[in-house]
């Protein structure tokens, strides 16, 4: 079958790929960065503009390393776009969070949930689904529609 016609094998192998390359091959601190990735897309984003150079050609070049397409017309840099615009100023707001209007009765130091543990726990697959063919199955069923089993032949 091939990884373009399932996204979601594509992802977790991706996933894996990032996960590895993160702790085996980056040098920056975790703290300096943080990647997101949702299937082929990759957000990388860092505090300063060297560290983000840095880490976004290492990734290139993994990713190339390991057989994966890059165009250029995908590879997008927003840090750069934004912060040279004239007419674009970041700055911290005063402007109270629309969340705070949403107050329960929990109190501000219990956490109620990890991000990265729900992001993990949404796009990753369930420890009970295995690629393994089952011994006593009924049926043998082919995704991708090019053939058939009956019978057993």
């Amino acid at each position: 079958q091939g990884f373009k016609n399932s996204p979601t094998i594509f992802g977790n192998q991706l996933a894996r790929e990032l996960e590895e390359w993160k702790t085996t091959q980056v040098k920056e601190p975790p703290t300096s960065y943080i990647i997101l990735q949702y299937v082929d897309d990759i957000l990388l984003a860092t505090q300063d503009r060297e560290t983000c150079v840095n880490l976004t050609i290492a990734l290139l070049n993994m990713l190339g390393q390991a057989g994966y397409r890059v165009s250029k017309v995908k590879a997008q840099l927003y840090q750069a776009i934004l912060r040279e615009q004239d007419d674009v100023q970041l700055q911290t707001t005063s402007h109270p969070n629309p969340a705070e209007f949403l107050r329960s009765k929990v109190t501000e130091d219990e956490l109620v949930h990890d991000c990265v543990e729900m992001i993990e726990q949404v796009y990753s697959s369930r420890q009970d689904l295995k690629d393994e063919p089952l011994d006593t199955a009924d049926w043998e069923l082919f995704t991708d529609g090019s053939s058939f089993v009956e019978n057993g032949t």
